[in-house]
């Protein structure tokens, strides 16, 4: 049977859980990203929440070194996120939350049928 897990993967601790299910079901993850997520937009002091601990921060966004930061961390972040997933063998396709998920996922169909 075929399973699909629509996340963001912004957590950690995944990877022995997506080995199980993928062992036992043909896993495909659609891992969903929004440009926010790798460019801070440019409006000044913006407050963020971690969502786990509820510890509220400020950040200067306007600052050119705190984006250039934000970014790259957000980019090594992509980066392992794709190569666990390599890893655990688990087909995999990014649906950007402000375009459509039909090319995306056609795409990653049509590789799959490549490979067989």
């Amino acid at each position: 049977s075929i399973a699909f897990l629509i996340s963001d993967l912004m957590d950690s601790g995944y990877e022995d859980a997506l080995k199980l299910t993928n062992r036992r079901h043909d896993l495909v993850v659609l891992r969903t990203q929004d440009p926010a997520e790798t460019e801070l937009p440019k409006v000044g002091l913006m407050q963020f929440t971690d969502p786990e601990t509820g510890a509220v921060r400020w950040v200067d966004t306007s600052n050119p070194r705190v984006r250039r930061h934000y970014r790259t961390e957000a980019l090594k972040h992509h980066a392992r996120t794709r190569e666990l997933l390599r890893r655990s063998g688990v087909d995999h396709a990014v649906i950007g939350t402000r375009e459509g998920y039909v090319r995306p996922l056609m795409q990653l169909f049509r590789k799959r049928e490549l490979m067989r």
